[in-house]
């Protein structure tokens, strides 16, 4: 850093962003140089050029970089807690949610680069705990087989299909599908159905649906943001949707809300989110990671869901972009 003590903000002059629909001209104007720096979050040349361990060995000896940071995010299949199946039976929820097979899915969707989810607070945030592990969360066709006995449904015997609603593009519903598939080795039936967005949203906002596909990307950087969807039954358009209201949580959300950052107002951050882990309004199941490449001379760079003002700092380093450029 002291490299640059002294020096003006911003960095350049300017900074110009070209906005390519077809992901194919983007993809070949960064590989020529001509953009310093591409998002490939959206990208399906992703799953080729990145690695569980990184990038492939081709853009590495050009001297490509690689931002692969988790997003300020997390997606989840969310039960409709106030549906008369769930509402007051957690040991058919531990069972749907024990049946899942999150590295799998991981695997299949995300190449494994995703971080499997154990709770609602992504990494990063104060509440997220590396080391902890929802109980629930762990593959086990066995003990998710136990835990639906339990409930009442032995085998999946006289318990209706559930019905999972998706958006309605080719990945969700393979999502769905492969939620499906999971289930119908504990002997639950489930009926995938695709929804438009705007519909599926009113569906949930109107607690129409028994179980839903969605994801949340944060707002500003607190685990609060998060933590809030399941407040009192949090009815906000485009929300979680899961009507889950526990008077444990709640009590803890309203301690929590009043306090400044600090130790305390961390901890119980962290006993609210593992309340959100083991009382499963919702079968939690990936924080993804987002994909930017950009070449070694461009310095100062790191993606975040929340960097607002730091173009200021980025710079390019003429001399070694004619060295890199020299290897294309």
């Amino acid at each position: 850093m002291l490299a640059y003590a002294g020096r003006k903000l911003p960095m350049v002059d300017k900074i110009i962003t070209h906005i390519l629909p077809e992901e194919q001209p983007r993809w070949l104007k960064f590989q020529k140089g001509k953009a310093d720096v591409i998002d490939l979050a959206a990208a399906n040349i992703a799953t080729e050029v990145v690695k569980k361990d990184g990038l492939v060995p081709y853009l590495q000896r050009k001297g490509v970089q690689l931002s692969h940071e988790p997003e300020q995010g997390t997606y989840y299949f969310v039960f409709n807690n106030g549906h008369k199946l769930f509402k007051n039976n957690i040991k058919l929820r531990q069972a749907i949610a024990t049946a899942f097979n999150r590295e799998g899915f991981n695997q299949l969707f995300y190449k494994g680069t995703a971080v499997p989810a154990q709770s609602i607070v992504p990494p990063g945030l104060p509440g997220y705990q590396v080391n902890y592990s929802n109980p629930y969360s762990t593959y086990n066709v066995a003990k998710a087989k136990q835990l639906l006995a339990e409930a009442g449904y032995p085998g999946g015997k006289g318990l209706p299909p559930i019905v999972l609603d998706v958006t309605a593009n080719t990945i969700r519903r393979q999502m769905g599908e492969f939620f499906q598939k999971c289930m119908a080795q504990i002997g639950v039936k489930v009926k995938v159905v695709p929804n438009i967005f705007p519909e599926l949203v009113k569906k949930v906002h109107n607690k129409q649906t028994m179980m839903h596909y969605l994801g949340w990307s944060g707002d500003y950087p607190d685990a609060d943001n998060f933590l809030y969807l399941l407040y009192k039954d949090d009815q906000r358009i485009g929300g979680m949707g899961s009507n889950f209201s526990d008077p444990e949580f709640n009590a803890l959300y309203e301690k929590a809300n009043v306090l400044q950052p600090s130790p305390a107002r961390t901890a119980l951050y962290e006993q609210l989110n593992r309340i959100a882990a083991e009382k499963l309004p919702a079968v939690y199941a990936v924080h993804k990671k987002h994909p930017v490449l950009y070449h070694g001379w461009v310095k100062n760079y790191r993606w975040s869901d929340c960097h607002y003002g730091n173009e200021q700092y980025m710079d390019i380093d003429l001399e070694a972009q004619k060295k890199l450029k020299a290897k294309f």
